[in-house]
């Protein structure tokens, strides 16, 4: 890491003038979106294997406290900036050219959203742990108190940052953090990270409350989960797998797709959930259509291959399917910018032939008998024997 891996844009005056612009209002919902972009660098360590522990703590007075075991923030000299990488990271939004391509599955730069933080805090102080040395700095209204400071040697197996922020609220409303809004972002979190695992705590309360958000295998865990109330008919299918996708002749990328699925006896809601790069796409998209294609097609092509004259339809199986689908995406495009729909075509092919070999495997590898059940389980609810409606 050099350098000249590095760019430099000043947004701390424009983010405390427009803060809607970096974390969608002044409200509670823009209060929560700030802790996240906090959380987010974190999140991004454990995403490229560099943490799997992350420890979260409300305190008194509106302040919030972020720590994880990662590498910290490297403190070599930026010479454009004549400062550390991490203070360049903290005042100079610090946006990181990957040379490597590690942080191209986390959807984001390295960094970019802590400079926004540090914006609009009243007060941030940053612990940084790194090589065996402990680095701190204090800013208020995200300008320095002073120069970066050398507080002592550590042991090397101490390491990783700690950010402890107050919020502006002469910039935002004067809300709380809702406990049980951060517990529900941090559960989904340690689902989409397997064997991550944060601990919240809540001391403004008495007694404190704590909540432990871990799940050893990610999305088989929340599959498992989701089907707590229903009776699995099957084995799980999950998969992850990293794909080439070719955008032209002599081009393609990288990007990964993780999917878990496990067909069920019923259910009184669709349990299906997609997300690009940790967001949500609540409407869908081309990874989702491709996943519901891939396991429409096996399944109609599973009956035409053992002579049943039927066809089954997306509606006929996802009332009867528990189903999680991420894609680490390096460059995910949106019909909007609330980003609730993905629309890369390109990647509908790969992923449905995934899901298609996935489910065809495991149908082809049950006895006769298990497989014969498993068709009557969904064409004994079909109410189409249209394949055009398939998705």
């Amino acid at each position: 890491m050099t350098d000249s891996n590095t760019s430099s844009f000043d947004l701390r005056e424009h983010a405390r003038r427009r803060p809607g612009m970096y974390i969608g209002g002044i409200d509670a919902r823009a209060l929560h979106q700030l802790f996240f972009e906090a959380l987010d660098h974190a999140i991004d360590e454990a995403v490229i294997g560099r943490c799997d522990q992350i420890g979260i703590t409300l305190l008194p007075h509106n302040q919030a406290v972020i720590q994880d075991n990662s590498l910290g923030l490297p403190i070599i000299h930026v010479d454009r900036e004549n400062m550390s990488m991490m203070e360049a990271v903290l005042e100079r939004s610090g946006i990181f050219r990957d040379p490597h391509g590690e942080y191209e599955a986390t959807g984001s730069s390295f960094g970019a959203g802590l400079r926004a933080v540090n914006a609009l805090s009243s007060e941030m102080r940053v612990e940084n742990r790194h090589n065996g040395q402990l680095w701190a700095k204090t800013y208020h209204e995200g300008l320095p108190d002073g120069p970066l400071q050398q507080i002592a040697s550590v042991p090397e197996s101490e390491h990783g940052l700690k950010l402890t922020f107050t919020p502006d609220f002469s910039i935002l409303e004067p809300n709380p953090f809702d406990f049980e809004r951060i517990v529900a972002r941090c559960r989904e979190l340690a689902y989409l990270i397997a064997g991550l695992k944060i601990t919240i705590r809540d001391e403004r309360t008495t007694p404190f409350q704590e909540r432990v958000c871990f799940a050893p295998d990610g999305l088989k865990t929340w599959v498992q989960d989701l089907n707590r109330s229903a009776l699995p008919i099957y084995d799980m299918v999950h998969i992850k797998q990293p794909l080439l996708i070719p955008v032209s002749e002599n081009q393609q990328y990288k990007c990964q797709v993780e999917f878990a699925y496990q067909c069920t006896n019923h259910s009184s809601q669709t349990n299906v959930l997609s997300f690009v790069n940790r967001i949500e796409t609540s409407k869908g998209g081309t990874h989702l259509a491709a996943l519901k294609a891939g396991i429409v097609g096996a399944l109609n092509e599973q009956l035409v291959s053992h002579g049943i004259d039927s066809q089954l339809d997306w509606q006929a199986i996802a009332h009867r399917l528990s189903a999680v689908i991420v894609l680490h995406h390096p460059d995910p495009q949106f019909d909007s910018a609330m980003k609730p729909h993905m629309v890369n075509l390109e990647v509908f092919g790969p992923i449905a032939d995934l899901a298609f070999t996935s489910l065809w495997r495991q149908i082809e590898s049950m006895k006769s008998d298990v497989r014969n059940r498993f068709f009557d389980h969904f064409l004994s609810h079909n109410t189409s024997n249209s394949p055009d409606s398939a998705v």
